[in-house]
């Protein structure tokens, strides 16, 4: 079998779930698999560096709270790395 590469999250976790290889993904997309056992982090102490997230929306005064609860609530949960900071 050659080599297999693709930027679909899906297919990159069904060829690791099938045996066919490793994939970086993150641990929410995998997380059933993770928990079932199908998948096995192989290198525990290592992690990507941390990239930030960006809320881009329509520029708006006062933002709107539905808008401003998303960016200062949930954000932080969604990629809780240290360091970060949602401004």
């Amino acid at each position: 079998m050659g080599d297999l590469r693709s930027d679909n999250g899906d297919a990159l976790r069904a060829w690791s779930v099938a045996g066919m290889g490793l994939s970086l993904r993150e641990t929410w997309h995998a997380a059933e698999e993770l928990r079932s056992g199908a998948l096995v982090r192989v290198m525990p102490e290592w992690a990507e560096p941390a990239t930030p997230i960006q809320a881009v929306h329509v520029q708006r005064d006062p933002v709107p709270p539905r808008i401003g609860a998303f960016v200062v609530d949930e954000t932080p949960s969604l990629y809780p790395h240290p360091g970060t900071s949602v401004r």
